[in-house]
């Protein structure tokens, strides 16, 4: 997965092939499908593991402040912009 990722952010999701995420995880890229039915499963379970942990942070931000009030605080406003700036395909090529 972290081959696939990596793969995606200097190739583009145009330019990731099986043989470009071999290269950049030192693996045969015939691998890949031995634990993936297709490539797109492969960027999609990434794309997917990426969004997961995003969406897992944005809870630990947002949790204290559910109990306390509605409405976020200035810092946790700061932090979510934070992480919201760091959102993985906005790194992607297209």
């Amino acid at each position: 997965m972290q081959a696939a990722l990596k793969a995606l952010r200097t190739e583009g999701f145009a330019g990731t092939s099986a043989r470009a995420i071999g290269r950049v995880g030192g693996f045969p890229p015939g691998l890949i499908y031995y634990y993936f039915d297709s490539l797109e499963a492969l960027l999609l379970g990434a794309i997917d593991m990426t969004s997961s942990a995003r969406l897992a942070r944005y809870r630990d931000v947002l949790a204290p402040r559910r109990t306390q009030s509605r409405k976020p605080s200035k810092s946790h406003r700061r932090s979510i912009g934070r992480m919201s700036s760091r959102v993985m395909w906005r790194r992607f090529k297209s």
